[in-house]
């Protein structure tokens, strides 16, 4: 009794008071959640860092911690704290250069339009910190809630977001919900998007990180750990006809470098049972007679639903009279060329914009549908930014950031598999969700995605005692 006495003190001897935790709990559920128009006032502020309702709880979620511990802070010199510390180092390095840069640019070029290069880099100056203290606020929030509390929240996160994607198919389908959906939502946190399933993201593409990097990976890392793992296997079905209905080649993509991703973690944590040896032979072959033979897979689905994979998963993705494929590539372009003229330190993260016009392929301003060209008229009166994650680091913080970059990644990766036994599923999922963040963060940025934080602070994680053994079960 007396451990469920004292089930509100961390691991340090910290007691959170019932509100703290309960915005811990509230920022989990709500990590997919768009601002509320009440509070739209804060996106226009914070811009892309504030999308995410989650930026509220996570402001009030620290306050209430410094209330708590009354502003005491206590630095460990735990493996945790070693490399929270090496992210820390890693965001003042990348901002001061980034600094550095824009000095060195501002000179060179000067202004585009009303633009100069300090305001180039200042969106990215604001969004590390903010991912730096994403990171501090998880790296508590793991101190406060068990194992199977996190379990349990991110169950329920993934069954309303698999009920909202049914609501969104039949909004697509049948006009009475199609109006009731449209009523219901007050709050205005979601997209109405009648052509495609966005979740609670922007569009379509925006479910590649939804559901190829959070809820399967979860579903999936179930199977991984769990001895019964059937409800999960009925979710991972339940997600297909949603999957398909995002009409979004990213979104297919995602979703198998996260089946991938899970074949081989499953294969590596069972590689004692034969059986998994078989299926993971056969899966292999599959995946094998899949790429070289494409159609011999997808023609045994009805002709219409195969024709539009086959073009979404295989063609779409080199078809340069698709616009929106057509839009995802030419910030490939720009990032590269930015890193060509600027190899060693970048051009500071921000200022892509300056090589935007420079780098534009001439035959994407001819293809129909594609907003490349709004990128390109916003380049010659200001400074537009990277656009994609990881090519921005490249190209905005150069070779030496990128080292920085990938020496942090590999460490965070270590602590995870160091500590697998601790995390328990959420081991299995942060590599399965890693694999898929690696192509999602080739077609977008994660700016204010609280979601994708999240998943990045699982190195993090230390649980109560007891706790994973508990939620095994």
């Amino acid at each position: 009794m007396e451990e469920v006495r004292s089930e509100n003190l961390n691991l340090n001897g910290v007691k959170y008071s019932k509100p703290t935790i309960f915005i811990a709990k509230a920022y989990i559920i709500l990590l997919t959640v768009r601002m509320i128009s009440p509070l739209a006032f804060i996106s226009g502020l914070l811009h892309a860092a504030g999308v995410y309702f989650d930026v509220v709880l996570h402001v009030l979620g620290l306050l209430l911690i410094l209330i708590d511990t009354r502003g005491k802070i206590t630095i460990k010199n735990d493996r945790e704290t070693r490399l929270l510390g090496l992210f820390a180092v890693m965001v003042c390095f990348f901002n001061l250069s980034s600094l550095i840069m824009a000095c060195i640019m501002q000179y060179t070029y000067g202004n585009i339009g009303n633009e100069s290069a300090f305001n180039g880099i200042s969106g990215q100056v604001v969004y590390w910190f903010q991912y730096l203290f994403i990171f501090i606020y998880n790296k508590q929030i793991f101190k406060m809630i068990t194992y199977r509390e996190l379990e349990k929240l991110f169950t329920i996160l993934s069954v309303a977001l698999l009920v909202l994607g049914y609501v969104q198919v039949a909004a697509m389908n049948i006009p009475a919900i199609k109006t009731v959906y449209a009523k219901l939502d007050v709050l205005g946190v979601l997209v109405h998007d009648y052509n495609k399933v966005p979740l609670t993201g922007s569009e379509g593409a925006s479910c590649s990180g939804l559901i190829g990097a959070l809820v399967l990976p979860f579903l999936l890392s179930g199977v991984v750990s769990k001895k019964r793992h059937l409800s999960e296997l009925i979710q991972v079905i339940l997600w297909l006809p949603v999957i398909y209905f995002t009409k979004s080649s990213s979104c297919y993509i995602a979703v198998v470098a996260a089946v991938l991703a899970f074949v081989i973690v499953n294969f590596f944590i069972k590689k004692k049972n034969a059986g998994w040896v078989i299926a993971f032979s056969v899966v292999a072959l599959a995946v094998i007679v899949t790429l070289f033979y494409p159609d011999w897979i997808i023609n045994l689905l009805p002709e219409k639903i195969a024709s539009e994979i086959k073009y979404l998963l295989i063609n779409k993705i080199t078809d340069g009279k698709n616009g929106s494929t057509v839009s995802r590539m030419v910030p490939f372009y720009t990032n590269w060329g930015a890193f060509t003229e600027y190899p060693v330190f970048g051009v500071g993260n921000g200022n892509q914009g300056y090589f935007y016009v420079k780098y534009f392929p001439e035959a994407a301003k001819k293809v129909p549908g594609s907003d490349a060209m709004l990128f390109y008229e916003r380049a010659l009166n200001g400074i537009v930014n990277g656009a994609l994650f990881f090519p921005s680091i490249l190209s905005g913080y150069g070779i030496i950031g990128t080292i920085f970059f990938i020496v942090y990644a590999v460490k965070a990766v270590k602590t995870v598999f160091i500590k697998r036994f601790d995390l328990g599923r959420f081991a299995p999922m942060f590599f399965i969700s890693v694999c898929a963040l690696l192509f999602v963060g080739l077609q977008g940025e994660f700016l204010g995605l609280y979601y994708v934080w999240f998943i990045f602070s699982i190195p993090y994680a230390v649980f109560k005692k007891e706790s994973v053994k508990d939620g095994q079960g």
